[in-house]
């Protein structure tokens, strides 16, 4: 769902500041958004990267195109205890022990704040629940672009979540928690509306 800016001029879609996203999220206890987001890559390697690929990494941009679970009677732990349910064949339930925030403070399920150099900032929490992989593409400089195979080499291995895994839950199987900086993510669409996210 890449937007374009002629799509932001169609009138069905909405604008929306991004600080107020959570509140029209919390519209729903649990429902399945579209959402595009755009983030910086964590490449690893530092100036190594640069080296041998000859490209700044921080002139990279991540879009990524996904469907995932949202709302404020949506929970990670219960998530994964479900899951695990589905998965033991005798329909026996192991408690599942999900570890302590580390940083900012849950609202609900929707919403985690954080306040970072004086200024409060709203994260929006998400799950991918479904085995639908999201399309990720790349900007460099603010133009289109593909990664290399070197520059693919330095990308971050997909963590797996040792809560899961000691619960029984394969890497395939696993509810992927994320949690994304209102700023960004640039479009939602629930509820058949699409709203650009500025």
């Amino acid at each position: 769902m890449r937007v374009t800016q002629q799509q932001t001029r169609d009138t069905k879609m909405k604008t929306i500041k991004h600080m107020e996203l959570a509140n029209l999220l919390r519209q729903n206890k649990s429902t399945f958004i579209s959402m595009v987001t755009e983030t910086t890559p964590k490449f690893t390697g530092g100036k190594k990267f640069e080296a041998e690929t000859g490209r700044d990494p921080k002139k990279f941009t991540k879009v990524t195109e996904a469907v995932v679970l949202v709302g404020t009677a949506v929970d990670y732990g219960t998530l994964v205890e479900n899951r695990v349910v589905r998965k033991v064949e005798d329909g026996s339930k192991d408690d599942v022990e999900v570890k302590e925030r580390k940083w900012g403070v849950k609202v609900d399920g929707v919403e985690v704040t954080h306040t970072k150099d004086g200024e409060e900032k709203s994260y929006i929490i998400a799950h991918f629940v479904a085995n639908n992989k999201p399309r990720v593409s790349y900007k460099y400089d603010g133009k289109d672009t593909e990664l290399t195979d070197k520059e693919k080499e330095f990308l971050p291995k997909p963590k797996v979540s040792s809560t899961q895994a000691d619960a029984g839950l394969t890497e395939a199987t696993q509810i992927v928690h994320r949690e994304y900086d209102s700023a960004s993510i640039k479009a939602v669409t629930l509820g058949g509306e699409t709203y650009i996210v500025v």
